[in-house]
């Protein structure tokens, strides 16, 4: 009841964080971790979607994947706006120079 009356005033902004884990090798990987959120939540479609923290100091390989899976979420409609979360000025500088 709390998110049906707090979003129709737009009080509440629905989101959710993606963590790198060892297991999301691909953008689909991240995508589906997106679509398992939103199942849990029992929502179509949130406002934001956000990588929770950089790979770049322990699988620096992973990142592409991971900013794959940000813009699949975005293009398939799951979210509004994505982002990153933890994301120091180096990071920030490679995940939009992907984008």
């Amino acid at each position: 009841r709390f998110r049906r009356e707090a979003r129709a005033r737009r009080r509440v902004a629905i989101g959710t964080k993606l963590a790198v884990y060892p297991w999301r090798l691909r953008g689909e990987d991240f995508e589906d971790a997106c679509r398992a959120s939103l199942r849990r939540m029992g929502e179509s479609r949130m406002e934001l979607v956000q990588a929770h923290w950089s790979a770049a100091n322990f699988q620096p390989w992973q990142e592409p994947a991971l900013w794959d899976g940000l813009a699949r979420c975005y293009e398939a409609g799951l979210a509004g706006a994505v982002g990153t979360s933890n994301f120091g000025p180096k990071q920030l500088r490679k995940a939009n120079a992907h984008w």
